[in-house]
């Protein structure tokens, strides 16, 4: 450092390039000015492009400008957590088995006006009513199918089977018939439902067991939330589009064989956010048999009476006319009609049994009260490790016209602009070279002490 007293008690701050030596009494020092030490109070900063600089604000979801950094390959970080319409109980506890009936006239109750002509604002030409136990199911499907039963032979009016969570019903469903067996419940509600409570998602504290020191690195694509259905749907959820420090989700859905997932609070939509939905898998379609020989011979054996009745009448009257034409074609006529008769109950009684519904995917889900699996997921710690280091040195990509930010941190600042503009009343050639340093990147160090040590604490101090 030097100043010309005869001009100015200004210090200028120099590096020492070379030395030559010239005499026993000279040596020729060559030195070259320390454009930045010499002027940094002299200068105006400007707005201008900065592509990357370190932040005073690295609160989780206040930095998302993507990075040109390798990832790798995920990885699960902790237990993987599970949404479910109902809570750990045996799998029928928390629903109701509904049925679904096409012929209202032989439904084991009377129809009350209270009875919806729609099921979540959906019109429904069919019926709905469920039971709570299989024993109950069991006796409603008698009831349709078994000849023996009240209804008897109507196995075709159950149209569909399924499960549908207790909480779709309504508050307060109507209950209805109890004298067979079972209890009737019927469904209330007519809009869409949260079926069960929010469920919330903790947020771990390190990356692959790697605790970053950058808050960049709980953000996408280092750390999100992958969720999925279990039967070929996934949807990927980054914690810093959660308007709360807790992710969480709900589930909603309508009388179906199946309900969605939504994220609360999620890309500034305080509600469950459908528009960001994942459907479940559908609950599992029941399957029930029918007799169909004792259901045709229930159906039929009226017709085969009158059939052979008649039969009988039309060969009484060919012998009676004592005509041989008319008496062989009477008789023929009435074998053959016996015989048909007996074909088709021999085709019939020779049908096997029918079973109804379907038996899909979702069934294994349902089994093991699996829906919606929630993965933790990040980078690899090998590979946080290297990108959190890589921030802590060189900042983030900022890409905005700002002015640049060259204090904030304990230790350094890092910055790199584009084009940088730098008002200074200085010589020129010393502020093109400090425009240009800034140009390259350049790393502001506040303490002689820790001068060049990446190692060192460099958090935020205003």
């Amino acid at each position: 450092m030097y100043r010309n007293d005869a001009y100015s008690s200004k210090w200028f701050y120099a590096f020492i390039e070379n030395m030559e030596y010239l005499n026993d009494n000279v040596t020729a020092v060559k030195i070259k000015s320390d454009v930045f030490q010499c002027w940094q109070f002299d200068l105006t900063y400007k707005p201008t492009f900065v592509e990357r600089e370190h932040t005073n604000d690295d609160t989780i979801g206040s930095n998302t400008v993507p990075e040109s950094v390798e990832t790798g390959e995920p990885v699960i970080n902790g237990d993987i957590l599970h949404i479910k319409p109902t809570a750990d109980v045996p799998p029928l506890d928390g629903y109701y088995i509904t049925f679904m009936v096409s012929d209202t006239s032989i439904l084991p109750y009377q129809a009350s006006s209270t009875y919806p002509s729609q099921y979540n604002g959906i019109f429904s030409g069919y019926t709905l009513f469920g039971v709570k136990t299989l024993a109950e199911a069991t006796a409603v499907v008698k009831w349709y199918v078994d000849p023996t039963g009240i209804a008897g032979t109507y196995g075709d009016a159950i149209k569909n089977i399924f499960l549908v969570p207790k909480t779709l019903y309504g508050i307060s469903p109507h209950e209805q018939l109890t004298d067979y067996g079972f209890t009737m419940y019927i469904p209330t509600n007519t809009t869409l439902t949260t079926i069960n409570a929010s469920t919330s998602i903790t947020r771990l504290a390190t990356i692959d067991g790697y605790t970053p020191k950058n808050a960049k690195m709980y953000t996408w694509p280092y750390s999100y939330l992958l969720v999925s259905n279990n039967v070929g749907g996934n949807a990927e959820y980054r914690y810093e589009d959660f308007t709360s420090a807790t992710p969480t989700f709900e589930l909603t859905g309508i009388i179906t064989s199946g309900c969605d997932i939504n994220p609360k609070n999620y890309k500034n939509i305080t509600t469950a956010n459908q528009i960001y939905g994942l459907k479940m898998g559908k609950l599992p379609v029941c399957s029930w048999n029918t007799d169909s020989y004792a259901v045709w011979l229930a159906q039929n054996q009226l017709n085969m009476q009158v059939s052979l009745t008649r039969n009988v009448l039309k060969t009484g009257v060919g012998v009676v006319s004592k005509n041989a034409e008319l008496i062989g074609g009477g008789i023929g006529s009435y074998a053959g009609d016996v015989l048909n008769s007996m074909s088709e109950r021999y085709i019939a009684e020779h049908t096997p049994d029918e079973v109804h519904g379907d038996v899909n995917g979702s069934d294994y889900n349902f089994s093991g009260n699996l829906f919606f699996d929630v993965r933790r997921m990040s980078v690899r710690a090998e590979y946080a490790r290297r990108i959190d280091e890589y921030f802590s040195a060189l900042g983030y990509a900022t890409n905005r016209v700002k002015i640049p930010n060259i204090t904030g941190r304990r230790n350094w600042n890092y910055v790199k602009t584009i084009g940088c503009y730098i008002e200074a009343d200085i010589p020129q050639a010393d502020l093109s070279e400090i425009k240009s340093m800034f140009d390259k990147g350049i790393t502001l160090w506040h303490n002689p002490a820790t001068f060049a040590d990446y190692s060192q604490n460099n958090d935020i101090i205003s």
